[in-house]
Formats: structure tokens, C-alpha cells, sequence
């Protein structure tokens, strides 16, 4: 079974940017870096830790996708109308 068969789902990569609204309140718009992207969403058993330059952070699932340059961590995920917030990205190929 090839990894792609495995990308049973679609979901959006969004990136946000910052920007000031007229009274200089700061505002963040957040727009699609990539558009019904195929994935996979595992929910995680337990609650899995990860410590990054000694942070904790708890993961609720895992995110698989085809390989896209340029997302980063400051990115989110949206999955059937819920966001994830993404805490590591690996491509392990």
C-alpha cells in the first residue's frame, strides 16, 4: 500500500498575516497556503509530549499530507471546520 492510498481526507493549510485595523489595533487574517490538500488525521491515544527548545507541548493527533514546500509552525490546519494548530513539521522522504 503506498503512502498516498493512505491520504484518505482533504483539509486546508492556512497562513496567517498581521495587519492593523484603522485605530492601530493589531489584527490577524488568516488565508490558504494550500486548498484541499490530501491528508490523514490520527487522533492520538494518549497525550503524547514533545519538548521543543524546553517547551511542552501536548499533541491531540497527528497530521500526515502530501509533501508541500513552505508550511511552517506558524501555520494551522483546518479539518472538517477545526483547527490545529501545528507544532512540528517532518518530511521523513
Amino acid at each position: 500500500m503506498s503512502f498516498r492510498s493512505l491520504l484518505n481526507k482533504r483539509c486546508d493549510i492556512e497562513q496567517v498575516s498581521n495587519s492593523q485595523d484603522d485605530y492601530g489595533t493589531p489584527v490577524e487574517t488568516w488565508t490558504k497556503r494550500h486548498d484541499q490538500l490530501a491528508c490523514r488525521v490520527v487522533p492520538l491515544t494518549g497525550t503524547e509530549q514533545a519538548i521543543f527548545d524546553r517547551d511542552s507541548v501536548r499533541s491531540t493527533h497527528k497530521i500526515f499530507t502530501q509533501y508541500k514546500s513552505g508550511i511552517i509552525t506558524a501555520d494551522r490546519v483546518l479539518f472538517d471546520s477545526d483547527y490545529y494548530q501545528i507544532h512540528l513539521v517532518r518530511n521523513p522522504g
